[in-house]
């Protein structure tokens, strides 16, 4: 039986067979990763093994051509993992994860506008996603518009991020946590080039002073990302970030880059990419002068960004990485790299992907450097829909960690399969 939704002012979309209705779509995307880490969090005798699952279900309304309704619904668990872990960002049951509404289509239109919670992703995604490798990813509560012209796009936004809490139906927005921005993209394709221009706006009501005092912070971040070539194979990237604004009474002064030179040999063996790469992020010159110097970097995906070990953020370190990339086979591809990292200020923290300090040395007596850490992961394109990956990554400790931790090796290994229906 044919099924009709109208609506005024809009095309009506017809069924495409005589059984079901064309403006509604039905989806899932399902994965299941295995992981091991040994001395996890840089502490002895936190070794463990566990299971992630996560399930989404995805319904899309598409009566007119013109509007899009979207809902999506999560279900991620974690199995066999350490008492106490139970929670975000690994578990959370069956939960609202979007549900917008869509005017115009932003890839395509002139003019889009999106309203309700909704992942944010923007270049290349060290500021502003939704962490997709984390099982229970982020979303935001937000209004997008988008603007196209041309090879020109501007996205403006006004977004709060819901906490995400144990518990089934759990996020909840929380007064004054938001995040506004503009980012545009002017891309030439011909060129192979792509230049942006963002800015984003920061509201946190529950910051601290370097006293540790309750505090509020209003911070904004302004920068560019530049990527492209001027020879065949070559590939280039560079992003640079500030921020200014003020933590309480105490004012924010901080920065952050990074650098990539690569070349593709495209008809050798296994098409390799050799590229290498530096990231720079500023710390805290004086932890006590009542100055902030740290980086903070927003609500940025760390996940292979910064080493497969999937330890560090982009805050306060240095980190020097090569890698090769190949495709041995048609549907494969083979990641291999090593990394070295320092603290940018011998006085500030290493702080983890979760942009919790791992450790502090104020008087700077431990030194910078961190470590080097080597990972390899293979990711197998089965088919369109699945996707089967592993990896492995061991962080073998520096002067800094030696001197101010237990100075234990990191080992940190997964298998995953991923697809959607």
């Amino acid at each position: 039986m044919s099924v009709w939704l109208l609506a005024a002012g809009g095309t009506l979309l017809p069924a495409q067979d005589g059984k079901s209705p064309s403006w509604l779509s039905l989806g899932a995307e399902y994965r299941v990763r295995v992981e091991s880490a040994f001395h996890a969090g840089l502490r002895e005798e936190s070794d463990d093994s566990y299971v992630l699952t996560r399930l989404r279900l995805n319904a899309e309304i598409r009566s007119l051509s013109w509007v899009r309704l979207f809902v999506q619904f999560q279900d991620a668990r974690a199995f066999a993992r350490d008492p106490g872990f139970s929670v975000p960002p690994w578990h959370d049951g069956m939960d609202l994860r979007q549900a917008y509404v869509q005017v115009g289509d932003a890839d395509k239109s002139a003019f889009a506008l999106r309203a309700g919670r909704q992942a944010l992703r923007f270049g290349e995604r060290r500021l502003m996603t939704d962490s997709t490798w984390r099982n229970v990813s982020r979303s935001y509560d937000a209004i997008r518009a988008t603007w196209r012209r041309g090879d020109f796009r501007a996205d403006v936004f006004a977004a709060s991020v819901p906490e995400i809490r144990p518990g089934a139906w759990n996020n909840r927005r929380i007064d004054g946590n938001n995040i506004h921005g503009i980012y545009t993209t002017w891309s030439q394709p011909g060129r192979k080039t792509t230049l942006d221009v963002y800015a984003f706006w920061r509201l946190n009501p529950a910051a601290l002073t370097e006293r540790q005092t309750p505090a509020k912070s209003d911070t904004k971040t302004t920068g560019f990302r530049w990527a492209g070539g001027s020879a065949p194979g070559l590939e280039c990237e560079s992003e640079v970030a500030y921020q200014r604004g003020d933590r309480g009474p105490e004012p924010v002064r901080a920065w952050a880059g990074h650098w990539m030179v690569g070349r593709r040999f495209v008809n050798d063996w296994g098409a390799p990419f050799v590229y290498l790469e530096y990231d720079r992020a500023s710390g805290d010159r004086n932890p006590g002068d009542g100055r902030h110097g740290a980086f903070d970097p927003l609500y940025g995906s760390t996940h292979e960004r910064y080493g497969l070990v999937d330890l560090f953020s982009w805050r306060n370190i240095h980190h020097l990485r090569g890698s090769v990339e190949v495709q041995p086979a048609r549907g494969w591809l083979v990641h291999l790299a090593h990394s070295r990292y320092w603290l940018a200020s011998a006085r500030d923290g290493l702080y983890g992907n979760s942009g919790s300090c791992y450790v502090r040395v104020p008087d700077g007596s431990a030194g910078r450097s961190v470590g080097q850490a080597t990972g390899i992961h293979a990711d197998w394109a089965v088919t369109s829909r699945m996707q089967l990956g592993a990896g492995y990554a061991r962080l073998f400790p520096g002067s800094f960690l030696r001197r101010s931790t237990p100075g234990v090796s990191h080992n940190y290994m997964f298998l995953f399969v991923s697809g959607r229906i």
